[in-house]
């Protein structure tokens, strides 16, 4: 062949692919052409048909339903589900009957879909539905009513009401993020489920006289629970559940039948096959499930919300078989019968609150409802319990017979590691080790006689339990328990030797207790009003209450002080609830022996008497004790409140005032503190001190009133004496020293109520009366020997501030009177007729009101051990009074006005 025909040849070639690729081009177009068409017709013709079959889907819909639905736009797309046109419900509401304000449906959009040849053809045939995004409320009340009774039946439909080509055979449904809320009042059951996503294949005809008939539906759902609660026990508590399966329905006969459905709790599949049907005297079921793949934490899932937070998390590694069967009728007078079994042989155990983990784990259990009549046939058995922990064996048996007030009888032997167990005693201990030994621990008897201060005698408890080197870090603070043993004699509990040692403090208890078990399981409120009866003996070498507070009170100075600044507060009154409701249990008697004591800022030694408990109230009666260089008679109440408050007597014996002020933080006051005074104190002082639910003194509510004599004091730079500073050396008012101060005075209302102060000083014999507010508002009268005061003006200063002889004779008495406010304005005003006539009231009125204000307050104290104290009534020294030549008229008095 030619060179010329080989080039014909590839020329022809490319003219045949020139061809082809431009047919090619011709059908691409084409057929995007076609399918462009195509949209833009159906898109004119959604838009056309619209209103009308939108309209007649609504319409459709409330011609068969007794409430309205409501809509806030309704679409049709033959577009987004093609081959199948959808007619969009957006903000789809429907009222269920009854009157509940919550909606029966409310939900985003409601999408119905059917063929959109069908619908092209006028045969409204809708078979898919699809609701997305809100909740659906199903509600019975106590006598039946629902709420989603909400279709009409053929007698109600009105003849007015015209027949349509639209059809709802409804066989494909779709859930997605759908809240349903299930309440049945007379069957006590509120049940809170979230469809993250559910498919339901079937036959769903709204008209139950076409739908009365046998089809299979086929379900799949991922569900979360919020929560199941049946009667008043709460379960599956954010839960993650799952269903896979067919069931056979019998609409007709009420018959429903499930083969391999399977479930899925928190991961764990389980079978479930049987059936559920309508008989005359209720509803009769038969189901059996069984797993060969479960594990312990997502059978814990089973259990009552107030044990879920525990022992729903622990897991099981081993062989744990699991079956259970429920079968019979269930009616408002008899239940189907329940029985479940499940154990684990040479397997694990973990939980998140143990270190390590329990081995070689065997143990069976069977429960069972009984005959379902009577629920104290029920019964839960622990069979055969034996593990390792740590290398210590632990053998446990339990039954439980009844299930409303349950007989329990249980039996434990085995020695617990604390660096194993701490974390189950709560998020304040932190740190664990040593031994506690229990030794043939058995109980018998009625939850019920359990939880009762009166019924507890019947109930058996017997057993020993030891300590060997406990130790706890509770709220940072180490705690020891090196010895001790606990006995158990039925209600009887009797402690022997038990050492407990922290950094600061140490302690020997020894005593007899009773109520242990009322006290352990009482509820928050403490509804059964349990006690810990006593009677106990409490031995200390040292002892800081503040360290013993902050192991009891829950949060402690550091986490607080750590925590955000809004939080504070409410952790502060979170520890005066918490210790008032644990001392609320405590009723009985510490007799105590105390060698050193610390509590803030106050420091004791040889702290003898009793501390009693009762209703949240600490009693310390007839209390001896060394302190602040003296010696105290105490008698005191203390209420451990939500705002806690303190009822104090106090007999000072040669106390050192200073320390004394210092110590008791000058009662919340600052006229007169530790800075201001020296000398040494006898007193019989009663106070009454208030708290808030943060800690803080509550001054406008501070009553003290007490009777006073100090010897060898001084007064130090007390700012209220500067105004006498023009007539008195000013060095002697800023150090006066007095040989002996007497007086009784009181603390009420915010104010410091002084009715006469005597003092024989080394600057002047005077008397002092009046009052100091705590904002520093003042207003005393003051009456001074004035021959003292002009034979001294002109001395030299007095060094060894020795106080001046009080003496009757002299030129005369002078009256002074200084008010205002000691930080702001104040000032002085000297003559009889500021000061005298309200002296002489003080002296014949308010001192007696005094004195007999101190004896009432100390009646009050019922301690009949202590000693009553003898208040003898303040009086003038004769030196003080007035001498009678200078007695006239107020007016022929004189005045100094200054030097």
């Amino acid at each position: 062949m030619s060179v010329d025909n080989y080039k014909k040849r590839d020329e022809q070639k490319k003219a045949q692919k020139k061809r082809k690729k431009g047919r090619v081009k011709f059908l691409f177009k084409l057929i995007g052409s076609l399918f462009l068409i195509s949209i833009i017709s159906l898109i004119v013709i959604a838009a056309i048909f619209e209103k009308q079959i939108a309209g007649m889907v609504i319409n459709t819909l409330n011609k068969q339903l007794k409430t309205d639905l409501q809509v806030s736009e309704a679409s049709l797309s033959l577009i987004w589900k093609f081959p199948q046109a959808a007619v969009y419900l957006n903000d789809a509401k429907i009222d269920g009957v009854g009157g509940q304000e919550e909606k029966l449906l409310d939900v985003k959009s409601i999408s119905l879909q059917c063929g959109t040849l069908g619908l092209l053809m006028g045969d409204y045939n809708f078979t898919s539905i699809s609701i997305n995004e809100g909740s659906l409320f199903i509600y019975s009340d106590e006598k039946g009513h629902v709420n989603y009774d909400i279709f009409k039946s053929s007698a109600e439909k009105t003849e007015t009401d015209e027949s349509t080509d639209l059809n709802l055979s409804i066989s494909d449904a779709t859930l997605s993020n759908i809240t349903i809320h299930y309440v049945d009042k007379a069957a006590a059951y509120d049940i809170k489920v979230r469809a993250s996503s559910a498919d339901f294949a079937g036959d769903f005809i709204i008209d139950n006289e076409i739908n009365a008939n046998q089809h299979t539906m086929t379900s799949y759902a991922e569900l979360f629970s919020e929560h199941i609660t049946i009667g008043e026990t709460t379960y599956m508590k954010g839960t993650n559940l799952a269903y896979n399966g067919s069931v056979d329905l019998d609409l007709a006969a009420e018959i429903y039948s499930f083969d391999n459905i399977k479930l899925y709790i928190e991961g764990n599949q389980f079978n479930m096959h049987g059936s559920v049907k309508k008989v005359d005297k209720g509803t009769e079921y038969n189901l059996l499930f069984d797993s060969k793949k479960a594990l312990l934490g997502s059978l814990m899932q089973l259990i009552p919300e107030q044990y879920a937070a525990t022992l729903g998390q622990f897991e099981s590694y081993g062989k744990l078989s699991f079956n259970a069967r429920v079968n019979g009728i269930s009616s408002k007078r008899i239940a189907p019968i329940v029985e479940v079994q499940f154990g684990l042989k040479d397997g694990r155990i973990t939980h998140p609150n143990m270190a390590g983990s329990m081995k070689n784990v065997n143990f069976d259990v069977h429960f069972t409802n009984g005959n379902g009549i009577d629920d104290q046939t029920a019964k839960l058995k622990l069979i055969g319990f034996q593990a390792n922990l740590n290398n210590q064996p632990i053998n446990l048996s339990w039954e439980m017979v009844g299930l409303e007030n349950p007989t329990i009888t249980m039996g434990l032997d085995g020695k617990i590691p604390l660096d194993a167990v701490y974390g189950f005693f709560g998020n304040t201990v932190t740190e664990g080790s040593g031994w506690i030994e229990i030794a043939q621990l058995s109980l018998n008897g009625r939850l019920k006689d359990m939880t009762s201060m009166y019924r507890i005698p019947r109930v058996k408890l017997n057993g020993l339990v030891n300590f060997n080197q406990a130790h706890l870090l509770v709220n940072n603070v180490p705690t020891n328990i090196e010895t001790g043993e606990l006995s158990l004699d039925n209600n009887a509990f009797n402690v022997t030797n038990l050492t407990f040692k922290t950094a600061k403090s140490d302690m020997v208890f020894n005593g007899d207790f009773q109520n242990i078990l009322p006290v352990l399981l009482s509820d928050s409120l403490n509804s059964q009003n349990a006690k810990l009866t006593f009677q106990a003996s409490l031995n200390s070498q040292k002892m800081d209450l503040d360290e013993l507070l902050a192991i009891g009170g829950g949060h402690t100075a550091e986490e607080i002080e750590a925590a955000a600044v809004e939080d504070q507060d409410s952790l502060k009154q979170e520890n005066f609830e918490r210790r008032a409701y644990r001392t609320s249990f405590l009723k009985g008697t510490f007799i105590t022996n105390i060698v050193e004591l610390q509590y803030g800022n106050v420091l004791a030694k040889n702290f003898n008497g009793a501390v009693e408990f009762d209703k949240s109230v600490m009693q310390l009666k007839g209390v001896k004790v060394d302190a602040m260089d003296g010696l105290f008679e105490l008698n005191s109440k203390i209420y451990f409140e939500k705002e806690p408050r303190l009822e104090l007597f106090l007999d000072c014996n040669n106390i050192d005032i200073q320390e004394f002020l210092a110590q008791l933080d000058n009662f919340g006051q600052d006229v007169l503190t530790a800075e201001h005074l020296r000398g040494r104190l006898k007193s019989l002082i009663k106070v009454n001190l208030f708290l808030d639910s943060l800690g803080n003194f509550k001054n406008e509510d501070l009553f003290v009133v007490a009777d006073v004599e100090i010897t060898n004091g001084e007064l130090i730079n007390l700012k209220m004496l500067e105004g006498f500073s023009s007539f008195i050396k000013m060095r002697d008012l800023q150090h006066i020293a007095f040989t002996k101060l007497k007086n009784q005075f009181k603390i009420e209302h915010g104010k410091f109520i002084l009715p006469a102060m005597f003092i024989q000083s080394n600057a002047l014999n005077l008397v002092v009366g009046g009052q100091y507010s705590f904002n520093h508002d003042l207003d005393f009268k003051i009456k001074i020997n004035a021959g003292q005061v002009i034979a001294n003006k002109f001395k030299r200063y007095n060094p060894d501030k020795t106080a001046i002889k009080a003496r009757q004779q002299g030129l005369f008495n002078i009256y002074a009177r200084i008010m205002g406010n000691l930080y702001g304005d104040y000032d002085y005003k000297i003559g009889p007729k500021h000061s005298k006539k309200f002296l002489d009231a003080q002296l014949s009125q308010e001192l007696p009101a005094i004195t007999n204000t101190l004896r009432a307050e100390f009646a009050k104290n019922n301690n009949i051990e202590a000693s009553q104290p003898t208040i003898q009534p303040l009086a003038q020294p004769k030196e003080w009074e007035d001498i009678p030549e200078y007695n006239g008229e107020e007016g022929d008095l004189e005045y100094i006005d200054g030097f």
